[in-house]
Protein backbone atom coordinates (compact mmCIF):
# COMPACT_ATOMS: atom_id res chain seq x y z
CA UNK A 1 0.00 0.00 0.00
CA UNK A 2 1.63 3.52 -1.13
CA UNK A 3 1.63 6.70 0.86
CA UNK A 4 0.16 9.78 -0.20
CA UNK A 5 0.39 13.57 0.60
CA UNK A 6 -3.53 14.84 0.88
CA UNK A 7 -3.87 19.08 0.56
CA UNK A 8 -7.30 19.64 2.07
CA UNK A 9 -9.39 22.47 2.70
CA UNK A 10 -11.43 23.75 5.39
CA UNK A 11 -14.55 26.04 4.95
CA UNK A 12 -17.52 27.32 6.80
CA UNK A 13 -15.07 28.83 9.99
CA UNK A 14 -16.25 32.22 11.30
CA UNK A 15 -13.31 32.77 13.65
CA UNK A 16 -13.46 36.45 14.02
CA UNK A 17 -10.20 39.00 14.90
CA UNK A 18 -9.53 40.63 18.17
CA UNK A 19 -8.32 43.75 15.57
CA UNK A 20 -8.91 44.97 12.48
CA UNK A 21 -7.53 41.86 10.62
CA UNK A 22 -10.36 40.17 8.13
CA UNK A 23 -12.60 37.16 10.00
CA UNK A 24 -10.93 33.77 9.29
CA UNK A 25 -13.34 31.57 6.47
CA UNK A 26 -10.95 28.74 6.59
CA UNK A 27 -7.84 26.57 6.01
CA UNK A 28 -5.00 24.43 4.38
CA UNK A 29 -3.21 21.82 5.74
CA UNK A 30 -1.79 19.02 4.54
CA UNK A 31 -1.50 15.29 5.54
CA UNK A 32 0.60 11.99 4.66
CA UNK A 33 -1.46 8.97 5.08
CA UNK A 34 -1.46 5.59 3.90
CA UNK A 35 -3.93 3.91 1.26
CA UNK A 36 -5.29 1.81 -1.81
CA UNK A 37 -5.87 4.39 -3.51
CA UNK A 38 -6.38 8.31 -3.58
CA UNK A 39 -9.81 8.80 -3.68
CA UNK A 40 -9.65 6.51 -0.25
CA UNK A 41 -5.62 8.58 0.68
CA UNK A 42 -8.51 11.90 0.75
CA UNK A 43 -11.43 10.02 2.78
CA UNK A 44 -8.54 8.98 5.46
CA UNK A 45 -7.52 12.64 5.49
CA UNK A 46 -11.02 14.14 5.61
CA UNK A 47 -11.65 11.77 8.81
CA UNK A 48 -8.38 12.61 10.82
CA UNK A 49 -8.73 16.70 10.37
CA UNK A 50 -12.54 15.76 11.80
CA UNK A 51 -11.47 13.86 14.16
CA UNK A 52 -8.70 17.23 15.14
CA UNK A 53 -11.42 20.02 14.92
CA UNK A 54 -13.92 17.97 16.84
CA UNK A 55 -11.50 18.01 20.03
CA UNK A 56 -10.35 21.38 21.99
CA UNK A 57 -9.22 23.55 21.19
CA UNK A 58 -10.80 23.56 17.94
CA UNK A 59 -13.91 22.78 18.95
CA UNK A 60 -15.00 25.32 20.76
CA UNK A 61 -14.13 27.83 17.66
CA UNK A 62 -17.10 29.39 16.08
CA UNK A 63 -17.97 27.46 13.06
CA UNK A 64 -15.76 23.97 13.84
CA UNK A 65 -19.20 22.40 13.80
CA UNK A 66 -20.32 22.89 10.23
CA UNK A 67 -16.71 23.14 9.05
CA UNK A 68 -16.47 20.96 5.20
CA UNK A 69 -14.15 19.46 4.65
CA UNK A 70 -12.36 18.97 0.81
CA UNK A 71 -8.95 16.88 -0.65
CA UNK A 72 -8.30 19.59 -2.76
CA UNK A 73 -5.00 17.70 -4.00
CA UNK A 74 -3.99 14.29 -3.38
CA UNK A 75 -0.15 12.47 -5.10
CA UNK A 76 1.38 9.29 -4.12
CA UNK A 77 4.83 9.71 -2.44
CA UNK A 78 7.95 6.84 -1.92
CA UNK A 79 7.91 4.59 1.04
CA UNK A 80 11.31 6.87 2.81
CA UNK A 81 9.18 10.14 1.97
CA UNK A 82 5.91 8.68 3.41
CA UNK A 83 7.31 7.49 6.44
CA UNK A 84 9.37 10.64 7.65
CA UNK A 85 7.31 13.30 6.02
CA UNK A 86 5.24 14.57 8.87
CA UNK A 87 4.01 17.94 7.84
CA UNK A 88 1.72 19.30 10.10
CA UNK A 89 -0.34 22.73 11.57
CA UNK A 90 -2.48 24.95 9.20
CA UNK A 91 -2.86 27.75 6.62
CA UNK A 92 -5.04 29.84 7.78
CA UNK A 93 -7.44 32.03 4.99
CA UNK A 94 -9.64 35.48 5.25
CA UNK A 95 -13.43 35.54 3.89
CA UNK A 96 -13.40 37.73 0.81
CA UNK A 97 -14.54 40.81 1.22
Amino acid sequence: MPFFRVLLEGNGLCIESSDEAPSIAGFFTTKVVWANAPEIAGLIAIEVVSREWSAQPYASQPGAKSLSLVAAECHQLGFVRGVLERPSGFTFFAAEA
